[in-house]
């Protein structure tokens, strides 16, 4: 059982190598994003996706409105149903390049559930 150990593991390190080695070099980095705009000048730049569940819809408006009281304006609250259809394909439209903001999880936001798939969250339930 040993051996197998071992050979399963020179195994990987050669695969890793041989990947690591093909790979183009990095030659220009992403820009950085430091900030995540909500409300900028009086301008709403963020969406609120909350799942048809009573408590979470009311925490909706309640941060909506918290948000106009801070920032002069009130994100649009959007149903999950709005931003992702049953197929879970993603409504770009809905969203018009504004930031999210998603209340839930993966198991009753199928907008969670689907940027967890892709890997740009790592929370689920």
């Amino acid at each position: 059982m040993c051996r197998m150990y071992r050979y399963g593991l020179v195994v990987i390190a050669i695969l890793t190598l041989a990947a690591s080695a093909s790979a183009a070099p990095i030659s220009k980095l992403k820009p950085l994003y430091p900030r995540t705009g909500i409300i900028v000048g009086g301008q709403v730049k963020a969406v609120i996706v909350a799942p048809d569940e009573p408590e979470l819809s009311a925490a909706a408006r309640n941060l909506a409105a918290r948000l106009k009281e801070a920032g002069g304006a009130a994100p649009e609250v959007l149903s999950v149903d709005a931003v992702v259809s049953p197929s879970w394909q993603l409504n770009f439209d809905a969203i018009a390049g504004r930031n999210l903001i998603a209340l839930g999880n993966i198991n009753n936001n199928r907008l969670l559930a689907v940027l967890w798939g892709e890997g740009y969250v790592v929370a689920d339930s």
